[in-house]
């Protein structure tokens, strides 16, 4: 179980260093990406519920992202 778990933890990590951010942001895009840095178990849970009731988890993964995005808010 604690293997999937950091799958699925690394695949959040991989979502999101790869998420293009708006470009309005400017000089505070690492700002942001470092206040995304700690909040990774919701969108963990989202990932491993939906993969308990069969759905594809890269699916999951812009609903997952975005769980992680309202946390910052």
């Amino acid at each position: 179980m604690q293997q999937r778990v950091e799958q699925l933890r690394a695949l959040v990590e991989a979502y999101l260093a790869e998420l293009a951010l708006t470009p309005e942001l400017g000089t505070l895009e690492p700002a942001v990406r470092h206040a995304l840095g700690g909040k990774r178990i919701r969108p963990v849970l989202c990932l491993a519920t939906g993969d308990a009731i069969g759905a594809r988890v890269e699916d999951l993964l812009p609903g997952a992202a975005y769980v992680v995005i309202l946390q910052c808010l």
